[in-house]
């Protein structure tokens, strides 16, 4: 129990009242070829020190100058991404390597899956982005996540990765809820652990918004939600008015472009050129 308080405090970096018990004894930032850990590469004085004095305080419950990080509820879009790991003194470990391991996402997010539930991303003050950027130099980071495998309502997908659309940052919405609403779970499986999605998480799906729910909803693009209503067996999404601006600006485009042609031809067409006259035996 009481390790997994730790845990949950660590996730939130949120100050606590009191000064834990436990004190972090290094930080390390982890790639598919090894880790930088903040005690191997000499993090203890100067500035990179005070950055770990100021991320240890922030962990260890006191206060802290730069304060806790700040939630992040907007979308995040998926890319290259690090493992946090850290080691408290005391601590006994058994088979795992670090006493409570996060994700880091460049430069400044990080996140904790607990349970099979990934908590919202923080975004750490500058100090502490700092001192995270300065443990990733070297580290090569785990490639962006890719869908292998995903269900719409219970159906699988035909073309599961063009769902990794869902997580490249969609702009939020406001969708519009109602009591007859339609929803539809979305299922995506990575081909790695990531710090975006897992193979148990469900998503929510409101097809009359082409809304899907993170810790906000978020808009879908109407090329992706096509495929949803595809693979979920449900009527295709009415083009909303962008898109039917889009397929008039095409045609405008296209008919300026023949028009334009045409005069240019006629432009380089020689003037007063004499017809050739016909011969007489």
């Amino acid at each position: 129990m009481k390790k997994l308080v730790l845990a949950v405090v660590l996730a939130a970096l949120v100050l606590a009242p009191a000064a834990l018990a436990k004190e972090l004894q290094s930080i390390s930032v982890c790639g598919p070829e090894g880790c930088n850990s903040s005690s191997g590469i000499g993090i203890g004085s100067g500035s990179g020190g005070a950055a770990f004095e100021a991320f240890r305080a922030a962990f260890e419950g006191r206060p802290t100058a730069t304060g806790a990080p700040a939630t992040v509820l907007d979308a995040v879009p998926a890319g290259e991404f690090y493992k946090l790991g850290m080691l408290v003194r005391g601590d006994r470990r058994g088979a795992g390597r670090f006493s409570v391991e996060m994700w880091y996402v460049k430069p400044n997010l990080i996140r904790f899956l607990r349970g099979g539930y990934l908590e919202p991303f923080k975004r750490v003050p500058p100090p502490s982005a700092a001192l995270l950027q300065r443990l990733a130099e070297g580290v090569r980071p785990y490639p962006a996540p890719e869908v292998v495998d995903a269900y719409v309502n219970g159906k699988r997908a035909a073309h599961p990765a063009a769902y990794a659309a869902l997580f490249s940052g969609l702009a939020s919405t406001e969708a519009k809820m109602s009591s007859n609403a339609t929803w539809v779970d979305v299922t995506v499986t990575p081909d790695r652990a990531n710090p975006w999605f897992t193979a148990d998480m469900q998503f929510l799906y409101m097809p009359s918004e082409q809304a899907l729910f993170f810790d906000k909803p978020v808009k879908v693009e109407d090329d992706v939600a096509s495929a949803i209503a595809r693979d979920g067996g449900l009527p295709l999404p009415e083009p909303d008015g962008s898109s039917w601006r889009r397929v008039v600006a095409i045609g405008i485009l296209g008919a300026f472009l023949v028009v334009a042609a045409a005069l240019l031809l006629l432009r380089r067409r020689p003037r007063g050129a004499k017809r050739a006259q016909p011969t007489t035996a």
